[in-house]
């Protein structure tokens, strides 16, 4: 059992500063989140032919097998747009993630203040 006597703070401020505690680490993850989703990186829409594809992406499992014709332009650019696809989709979700999660550790921390007052 604590008591102020022995210089121990209560269980009851304990659990408060707990709460506080725990809420500003939940924004901290928030603001990581959003970090990511800003930092990611889209690709450019830029396609020149195979050997772009290889000196970008560092694919090379596409070969030119008459002369960079249309057909390897298809496959190019479905690479391409997949890649910026996804890569769109993850920087949308970290953005969206991480505000959600900093928007719960906000709500924590103010009800936490709140009941400390």
């Amino acid at each position: 059992h604590y008591t102020k006597r022995y210089g121990i703070i209560s269980r009851g401020k304990f659990m408060k500063v707990l709460k506080i505690i725990i809420g500003i680490l939940i924004i901290i993850v928030g603001g990581v989140l959003i970090y990511t989703g800003y930092n990611v990186k889209i690709p450019s829409d830029f396609l020149t032919d195979s050997l772009d594809l290889e000196e970008r992406l560092g694919l090379t499992f596409i070969f030119p097998y008459t002369s960079n014709d249309g057909y390897n332009f298809l496959i190019g650019s479905n690479i391409v747009s997949n890649n910026i696809l996804a890569k769109t989709i993850s920087k949308t979700l970290y953005i969206c993630f991480g505000s959600l999660i900093s928007i719960i550790g906000l709500i924590v921390t103010f009800f936490s203040i709140k009941k400390n007052k």
